[in-house]
């Protein structure tokens, strides 16, 4: 039996950790396309995955929904630096912590089956809670179930960083989809080159 492509969307991309963990779990996560407005991060990830194909938005802010290709997947690690204990945590006071609202946006109009979302662990206690509460209405409200999670990440050799990120997925009107595990490990050496591993249990519901 030939299984199906898993197209995905990938939203704030960086410089591509959602698309190296997926295209290294399985052959059948296509990308479709990718958002990203820093031109530095924009430039590294056309340098390692150069895509070809794919539709290109600068400004999360100003996407038109219906214009977006179809995916099955949107995946993205919206802005952190609001919600973080590194900085001054302003949560939705700093116009970076609303960045969440254009993900709900998006998917209130393209309805792709799953959500697969991170951020860093303080955005459970960003504004005594309210922050993390008001996200996982604003989900319920589109009609998405939620499991959450908490994971530790930590890059070894020359930098060692330790940040604990919460990867958070969504699945879309109580779908018995199995949890998507695609978990990247960075390992960066004195060169400053990088080993990725994945892991991948699948995402069947979707196929």
């Amino acid at each position: 039996m030939v299984e199906r492509e898993i197209r995905f969307w990938e939203i704030y991309a960086g410089i591509g950790g959602f698309r190296e963990g997926l295209t290294r779990a399985s052959s059948r996560y296509r990308p479709v396309g990718y958002c990203e407005i820093d031109p530095y991060a924009r430039k590294a990830y056309e340098l390692l995955y150069e895509p070809k194909g794919e539709r290109y938005d600068r400004d999360a802010r100003a996407i038109v929904p219906e214009e977006l290709p179809d995916f099955d997947l949107l995946c993205g690690g919206f802005p952190c630096q609001s919600f973080s204990i590194a900085g001054a945590r302003r949560a939705f006071a700093d116009p970076r912590g609303t960045l969440f609202f254009e993900i709900a946006r998006i998917a209130a109009v393209k309805r792709p089956s799953v959500l697969f979302l991170e951020n860093v662990f303080g955005i459970l206690s960003a504004d005594g809670g309210r922050v993390f509460a008001t996200i996982l209405a604003a989900l319920d409200e589109l009609g998405y179930d939620v499991a959450w999670q908490v994971k530790g990440s930590i890059a070894q050799f020359r930098w060692c960083n330790h940040a604990v990120r919460n990867s958070v997925r969504r699945y879309k009107n109580s779908q018995a989809v199995a949890a998507l595990q695609a978990r990247i490990l960075v390992k960066y050496d004195g060169k400053g080159a990088s080993e990725c591993a994945t892991e991948d249990r699948g995402l069947r519901g979707i196929a």
